[in-house]
Order: C-alpha cells, then structure tokens, then sequence
C-alpha cells in the first residue's frame, strides 16, 4: 500500500532491496528475466517499467484510470493492462527497449567523460611536476 516493491533472494530470503516506486498501492507486478525489467501498475494511473538490476526506472506511462492487472501480449510486443473501469490499455514494449538503449548510451558517455577528466588531470599533474623541477633546475646553487 505504500507503493514499493520489495526485492527478495528466493535462495537464501535475504532482501536484495525496495524499489519506491508509485505514490500509492501497486496492483500487479511481472518480471521479464530475459530483458531484466520488472513492470508495475497502481492506484496511481500509472504502470512503470524499471531494469529491476539497475534500480533504474526506464518507462512511466499514465492513464485517466487506475490500474488493476497486467499481462505481456509477446505476439504483439505490448504490455496491457486493465483499470478500474473494465478498459484495457496497451502500452508498446518498443519504447522501452529505446529508452533502455538511451540509458545504456547515457552511461557509457559518462564512463567515457570521466576516463577523459582523469586523463586531462593525469597530465596537468605531470606538466605541472615537469614544471617544478624545470624551475628548481633553472635556479642557480649559492
């Protein structure tokens, strides 16, 4: 009811983590192992997707209605749930995938940036050692 999502280790029930992830209670949970995602829908008008490894929400659609079910049409790619009011709404997996990609480019551009800081304070610090002993070099001994 207070729209987490408790993680836990079947093997040794050891709790692997709480995902907060709607404003109020979720209805149903699936998990895609093969894609590492974990789909939620709640009371909020919202069914989200997260890469349940990465604690990294991915994709949050929103509806007038409240979400009751879920289910993964794999036939068509989508995600369907049900609301309140006995409709079913599809939610297409594409935009998923893409937004995953886009994490995963998003984290290597980072990865990338931060290797390139180090490098361009790895040698500021030996321009500015060559520096130092250039100068103590060129001070003359009394």
């Amino acid at each position: 009811e207070d729209g987490s999502v408790r993680m836990w280790d079947m093997h040794s029930y050891m709790s692997l983590g709480v995902l907060q992830i709607h404003e109020a209670s979720v209805e149903d949970i699936l998990v895609a192992p093969e894609t590492g995602w974990l789909v939620t829908c709640a009371t909020d008008n919202t069914v989200r997707v997260w890469d349940y490894g990465a604690a990294v929400e991915l994709k949050v659609w929103k509806h007038p209605e409240a979400f009751r079910c879920l289910a993964f049409k794999r036939t068509t790619g989508h995600i369907v749930a049900g609301t309140d009011q006995h409709h079913i709404v599809s939610f297409p997996l594409s935009e998923v995938a893409a937004a995953q990609k886009e994490m995963r480019e998003m984290e290597e551009a980072e990865k990338l940036a931060a290797q390139a800081a180090d490098q361009v304070a790895e040698e500021a610090a030996t321009q500015a050692q060559e520096g130092t002993n250039a100068t103590k070099s060129a001070i003359p001994e009394q």
